[in-house]
Order: C-alpha cells, then sequence, then structure tokens
C-alpha cells in the first residue's frame, strides 16, 4: 500500500484528474440548478393558468382552484429561487477550486 500510496503523489496526470472532478462536479451543479429552476418556473405557470381557471368556476371550485393555484405559485417562485442560488454558488465557487489545482 505504501508504494501505490507513493505513486499517486508523484502522479503526472493529477492535474487532469483533479480538473476533471470539477467539470465532473460543474456539470451536476449546474444541471441540478437548472432543473430546480425550470420546475419552479413551470409551478409558478401551473399556479397562474390554474389560478386564471379558477374565475370561471363557481364558489366553491374557484375558491379551492385560487387556493392550489397560489400554493402552487408560491411553491414554485421558492422552488426558482432555489435553483438560482445554485447556480449562483456554482458560479462562484468553482472557479476557486480551479484556482487551488
Amino acid at each position: 500500500m505504501c508504494l501505490s500510496e507513493s505513486l499517486d503523489d508523484n502522479d503526472p496526470h493529477k492535474f487532469e484528474k483533479g480538473l476533471a472532478k470539477i467539470n465532473a462536479q460543474l456539470t451536476i451543479v449546474t444541471t441540478g440548478g437548472s432543473v430546480f429552476a425550470v420546475f419552479g418556473i413551470s409551478l409558478v405557470i401551473l399556479g397562474v393558468t390554474t389560478g386564471l381557471d379558477a374565475i370561471s368556476k363557481t364558489d366553491e371550485v374557484g375558491k379551492v382552484l385560487s387556493i392550489v393555484g397560489n400554493v402552487y405559485s408560491e411553491f414554485g417562485i421558492v422552488i426558482f429561487i432555489i435553483g438560482v442560488i445554485v447556480l449562483l454558488i456554482a458560479q462562484f465557487q468553482i472557479p476557486k477550486k480551479i484556482d487551488k489545482l
């Protein structure tokens, strides 16, 4: 085991391996953040559509659809903000990791 550990310290491809790991991390984080942001926008659109549909319904059905539309919209905004925050964190953290290489 000592021989393999010493080989890892002198690995000529250490920089490339580190850069590949950072690239994989960046891909995962940006994909996840983008999915969250798009899912949030989709929920907002669903909430607005449900709210607009509630206008044409009768009393009880309209109230229920209005509440559901508001919940979808608010939840969608929160999910969208989380996705954008993840993307912003990745934007500032990944260059710092690359500089440490």
